[in-house]
């Protein structure tokens, strides 16, 4: 082989090499693998000063009633005596617990901000960071902040906290909660979503 063309073919096969190490995919099926969901689930802020503790149920199937209105039209569902958040279905969870506690201590959050919801899901990642190579991490941060789970977010003045919290609906779409919250109780809540139907 003339040597001009092999130092020449040499010279490209590093680079593509190189590339083709680069490209190397993320372990996202081992990643899967080590994902749960959760009834019971703590959020904390990046700084650890603020912690959301939620607790999801799925009221048994015997034990939820329908309601009908007097046309005998089916109006929605019942749980030991608690009317069920509108859009729930059997099998599906409720909303049971919505805790915040700012550095020690506790913000009350009315129930009316939260007890309404129903088909919330916690899906957390048990894979230890320690475990996850250098030039994967920020595709492991990426795959983490895509499952289902809250979110707390304090603001750069300290003032409020964001929640968010990402629902699946139907037809493949999805939609977003968002509870903006103050240091001295004041609540607004807001979704934001994507019809795929």
């Amino acid at each position: 082989m003339d040597r001009r063309k092999f130092i020449g073919l040499a010279a490209f096969a590093t680079p593509a090499a190189a590339v083709a190490a680069d490209e190397e995919q993320p372990p996202y099926e081992a990643w899967w693998g080590k994902t749960e969901t959760l009834a019971k689930f703590d959020s904390y802020s990046p700084d650890r000063g603020i912690v959301l503790s939620v607790e999801l149920t799925v009221p048994p199937e015997k034990e939820v009633t329908e309601s009908h209105n007097d046309a005998g039209e089916l109006t929605g569902y019942q749980w030991k005596n608690i009317r069920l958040p509108a859009d729930f279905m059997p099998g599906s969870t409720y909303l049971t617990k919505f805790h915040l506690v700012w550095d020690g201590k506790e913000v009350p959050i009315p129930e009316k901000f939260w007890n309404d919801l129903a088909r919330l899901t916690v899906v957390d990642c048990k894979v230890d960071i320690k475990e996850v190579p250098d030039k994967f991490m920020r595709k492991f941060f990426d795959f983490v902040a895509d499952l289902y789970q809250p979110r707390v977010i304090r603001s750069m003045e300290g003032g409020t906290a964001l929640i968010e919290w990402n629902r699946s609906e139907e037809c493949d779409s999805s939609s977003t909660i968002r509870w903006m919250v103050s240091r001295s109780g004041t609540v607004l809540r807001h979704r934001t979503g994507t019809d795929g139907c």
